[in-house]
Formats: C-alpha cells, structure tokens, sequence
C-alpha cells in the first residue's frame, strides 16, 4: 500500500512536506477501490478457478516463464 501512494503522489507531483493525507490523494485521483486488493482478489480468483478445474493442468507457477535459470560457469 505503502508503493501504490508512493507512486500516486509522483503521478500528482505532490512532496511530502505538503502534509496531503491518502484519503486526500485519492480523492483527486478519483480512485475507489486499492489497486493491492484488486491484483489479490483477481489472483484468488484465478486460483479458484486451477481448483475447480480439478487440478488438471500441469503448471500453477505464478510468474513461470518456461526457462530456467543456469548456473555459473567456472573455468
């Protein structure tokens, strides 16, 4: 939560020695709902639909590209 006002405040060019409270910054910025709470309830969501399915599917990696990384070479 701490990083999503960080980087409203950027967006509104506000300092912080300008005492606006979140509540504040939200209001300018017309936002309802926090973006962390979104990203998590999409991501529970999507997890309850990989158990729905029965588990069928072979990768649940969150964030798996389909590459490993390679250990370090030593000559």
């Amino acid at each position: 939560m701490a990083f999503e006002m960080y980087c409203y405040r950027r967006i509104l060019h506000l300092n912080w020695t300008m005492k606006v409270t979140n509540k504040e910054v939200r209001k300018r910025l017309n936002i309802k709902a926090d973006l962390v709470q979104t990203v998590m309830k999409r991501k529970l969501g999507l997890f309850g639909t990989y158990l729905l399915n029965g588990g069928q599917q072979k990768k649940c990696d969150f964030g798996y590209h389909g590459w490993e990384r390679k250990p370090w070479k030593t000559q």
